[in-house]
């Protein structure tokens, strides 16, 4: 994607990453300590702001503003209090304070405004373009309360900045106004969901589900210890028109991390295991790139998000089918660390899959059957105690299920469609973080046993109340109001501790959350690809509506659609491009990546084709191509968006997928026998020299 666009996304990922991906919206004023993770606070000395200080980052004062910087590479952010009449302008005249000679008139800025907090007057984004090679980035955030503009600028390499991104985050979404009021609401009651409360809860659903063209979806509510609602909504495919009901099985992605470290705390319970445990005592074979540090790896690591270890799922997409359990473990010794072990939030689904199947070992499993062994433990000590007789991690057991949902994938203009089941295979090899099958009810029965500490519904103790607790402990902060638990997100909404997990595979989106103090939980599952916004903007009214508070849920779901579709509308706009017969004829044939696997590249129907075995992509050529090669994105669902390109620099091209830092390349190792012809038939190849 154009580099502008590239840092702008980089922000908002930032800024509005818990509304994208599957956490609550975090509001500032929350914040009224720093998360876990962080090492402390920065408070202004006027008394205007307070700023989370992330581990190992340094703070420096200066003349007009605060500068914390980042402990490695060359990243930095700065805060600054101006007087304007618009954000932006607040933050232009913050770059004049924090840095004079940069000049904002020779870079003009990429003007974004967002939805603002309670009591934020506006919010506004700027994204400065540095050009295409730089490699750095350079964006401001203003916040205007009145005439007064609260400035965050963020300078220095980006990919430093990707590698610390959940840091930025903590800092960015954690800066807290001090004039501005907090709601605490900890020791309110929620009001029972019924009346208008419930009619207008539903109608939200309804509405919301059909302004994205969610196919279907499932809802079940829990309140003093009993499920209080449940219904479907929509239908389990496009083509098939079945009603969701409450009981429609769908996948849970990674909702599955919770039932892992639930496993894991019925083991501890046990003596078969323990959280602080280094893992080489149960795995000795186990390994992680550096060789000081496998030895201090613990089971709570490898489930805490606290590694350093980034997410790498090209390496589960692309290599789905010879995946096992054991090469999933076998992978995290060729993973890099972005960041020290507790440092920073890093997501990594290889680490909690390898957490479950070491847990499988601690049940009594043997290695080299490590996938079944996680399976059987989990369906005994888990799934059949709470009652969850028709949860699966087998897909063909599901799609055999008369009530089961199919998955939908995103296009470019906003819509989903039907995808193949297949297309979720590569959730197998990395089954205890994201393979899942369940429904609403049977997800209210979990729920359930997480409020009553560890009790399933039906009187069963699953696991004791303080391993079960264990696992909703703070970790490492992900951003000013939300921390990684044990395989949960524990966040504080207005002085309320709410625990919850989202879940996304190709076509499915789930949400699970559930505030102890108040006995209530929710679930919301989803038949649609990426529905973040959806399922915890539902989640967010319920709170709303159950509090009495001021609804914002709308508004940060009517944002969060007009930004998809201006971002669906820029994608499109970026497409356009052709090439010649003798490119095209250039790019086909075999390519070969030591950690993807092979790729071939052929002209079918009409455009170029990438079949990598487990998936095909038919790829649509931009306008504009990098001086390196020509570039294309992928136009079918699950990954419409996804960048790939070729470097003809060489002798040889070389096919290049993913976004940095996390770029994958393929070398050609064949070419193909399409002749002229073949290739001049195709519609999307021009005979116009590219």
């Amino acid at each position: 994607m154009p580099r502008r666009r590239a840092l702008r996304t980089f922000v908002l990922l930032c800024l509005l990453a818990p509304l994208f991906a599957a956490v609550a919206p975090t509001r500032a004023q929350d914040a009224a300590t720093p998360p876990a993770g962080a090492e402390g606070e920065y408070r202004d000395p006027a008394g205007r702001f307070s700023l989370p200080v992330p581990p190992n980052w340094t703070v420096e004062e200066a003349p007009g503003y605060v500068l914390l910087r980042a402990p490695d590479g060359d990243l930095s952010v700065a805060g600054v209090v101006v007087t304007a009449d618009d954000a932006g302008a607040g933050v232009i005249a913050g770059w004049q304070i924090v840095d004079p000679a940069f000049d904002p008139a020779a870079s003009a800025p990429d003007r974004l405004e967002v939805p603002s907090d309670p009591g934020v007057d506006q919010t506004v984004i700027l994204t400065y373009d540095l050009g295409q090679t730089t490699g750095r980035v350079a964006q401001g955030l203003g916040l205007r309360v009145g005439d007064q503009v609260y400035v965050l600028i963020i300078r220095g390499d980006l990919e430093t900045a990707v590698r610390r991104q959940a840091q930025i985050t903590v800092i960015l979404s954690g800066a807290r106004i001090l004039a501005l009021e907090r709601t605490d609401l900890a020791d309110r009651a929620p009001l029972p969901l019924e009346g208008d409360r419930l009619r207008t809860f539903e109608a939200f659903v309804a509405a919301t589900l059909a302004d994205f063209g969610i196919p279907g979806a499932a809802v079940a509510v829990v309140s003093g210890g009993k499920i209080v609602y449940a219904q479907g909504f929509g239908v389990t495919g496009q083509d098939d028109g079945k009603p969701v009901t409450p009981d429609t099985l769908m996948m849970v992605g990674s909702v599955t991390k919770s039932f892992t470290t639930m496993l894991m705390g019925t083991l501890v319970d046990d003596g078969r295991l323990a959280w602080d445990l280094p893992v080489v005592q149960i795995l000795p074979t186990f390994k992680v790139a550096d060789p000081a540090i496998t030895p201090k790896v613990t089971v709570r690591n490898l489930v805490c998000a606290c590694t350093g270890v980034p997410r790498r799922d090209a390496e589960i997409y692309f290599n789905a089918n010879d995946l096992t359990a054991e090469d999933v473990i076998a992978s995290l010794a060729g993973f890099p660390f972005y960041t020290p072990i507790g440092e920073a939030f890093q997501y990594s689904n290889q680490m909690v899959a390898a957490g479950g199947y070491v847990a499988a070992l601690a049940a009594g499993g043997r290695y080299g059957d490590l996938h079944a062994a996680y399976l059987a433990a989990l369906r005994q000590r888990v799934l059949d105690p709470i009652g969850m007789d028709r949860s699966t991690f087998d897909p063909t057991a599901a799609a055999a299920d008369p009530d089961h949902a199919l998955p939908h994938g995103a296009t470019f203009d906003g819509a989903y469609r039907p995808i193949p089941l297949a297309n979720e295979a590569w959730v197998g090899p990395i089954a205890p973080a994201a393979a899942l099958w369940s429904s609403a009810n049977e997800l209210a029965r979990y729920v359930l046993t997480e409020l009553r500490r560890g009790v399933a519904p039906d009187g069963n103790r699953v696991v004791s109340a303080a391993n079960l607790e264990e696992t909703w402990k703070p970790q490492v902060a992900m951003s000013g109001s939300t921390s990684y638990g044990l395989g949960w997100m524990v966040e504080t909404w207005h002085g309320l501790q709410v625990i919850s997990h989202g879940g996304n595979t190709s076509g499915f989106t789930a949400e699970v959350a559930f505030l102890p103090a108040a006995d209530l939980g929710i679930v919301v599952l989803t038949n649609a690809q990426a529905a973040n916004a959806v399922t915890t903007g539902i989640r967010e009214r319920l709170l709303e509506l159950l509090y009495d508070q001021q609804g914002e849920a709308e508004s940060q779901l009517r944002y969060a659609l007009d930004e998809l579709t201006r971002q669906n509308a820029e994608t499109r706009d970026q497409l356009g491009g052709s090439l010649s017969p003798d490119m095209a004829r250039t790019l086909t044939g075999e390519y070969s990546s030591d950690v993807l696997g092979t790729a071939r590249v052929d002209v079918e129907a009409g455009a170029l084709v990438v079949d990598v075995g487990e998936y095909r992509f038919t790829l649509a050529p931009l306008r504009e191509s990098p001086p390196q090669g020509p570039a294309f994105l992928v136009t079918d669902p699950p990954f419409a968006g996804y960048p790939v390109r070729f470097d003809t620099t060489g002798p040889s091209p070389r096919l290049v997928v993913g976004f940095l830092p996390e770029e994958y390349a393929f070398d050609r190792i064949t070419g193909t026998d399409h002749t002229v012809e073949d290739i001049d038939r195709s519609p999307s190849v021009s005979k116009t020299e590219s």
